[in-house]
């Protein structure tokens, strides 16, 4: 009867809407346990693997277009004095204001991670000059020139050291980028800290 034939096809339909809604929640679900495997619980940045990944596409593609490639190696100075004197509370807050301040001053094609504890890596595609890099970690510093502001209104003092790396037709291989990058931010942490080194073309 049409009754009957009214009654199923409502079931159907509300069958069909629960089975999409729950398509929709697993789809949730998955993107949700894909961003936490490569991002960074505290700052939102991508992770080491991430990075790692990342790094390998970026070797990749200047090997292939023979276009620049730069990586810059960031690490906040006395960490662990900040740690130590105002907890890891306060500590967080400074890797969180770095992790902003990261996002802020590198482009859409750059991809900004935390590397692991303090440090953090910008992996920056196609700068035509090595001083461009070399300017893009100075602009990174003078975002802390004043500190890191507290939610409670304290000020933390804070500065960054950043070593800087720059491969300019084709990139060498990631880990050959990675320890001049280090070695670079090695140097400026011998040099007295708060600032930018790039390691020799």
């Amino acid at each position: 009867s049409s009754v009957e034939m009214t009654t199923v096809l409502g079931r159907l339909v509300a069958d069909l809407i629960t089975r999409r809604a729950l398509e929709a929640e697993l789809r949730r679900e998955r993107e949700s346990f894909k961003h936490l495997a490569l991002h960074d619980g505290l700052t939102g940045l991508a992770n080491r693997r991430h990075l790692e990944a990342a790094l390998a596409d970026a070797v990749a593609a200047s090997n292939r277009t023979g276009r620049s490639l730069s990586l810059l190696f960031v690490d906040v100075d006395d960490f662990k004095v900040i740690n130590d004197e105002l907890g890891h509370d306060v500590g967080d807050r400074v890797l969180m204001a770095v992790a902003d301040a990261l996002r802020l001053a590198t482009r859409t094609v750059d991809v900004v991670g935390r590397w692991g504890g303090d440090e953090f890596l910008v992996v920056a595609p196609r700068l035509a000059r090595r001083s461009h890099a070399i300017e893009l970690g100075q602009r990174i510093l003078e975002m802390f020139a004043s500190g890191v502001t507290l939610d409670d209104g304290r000020c933390v003092p804070c500065s960054l050291s950043v070593g800087v790396a720059w491969s300019g037709n084709a990139a060498e291989g990631a880990h050959t980028l990675l320890r001049r990058a280090d070695d670079a931010l090695y140097e400026a942490k011998v040099g007295g800290k708060d600032t930018v080194r790039a390691a020799s073309a």
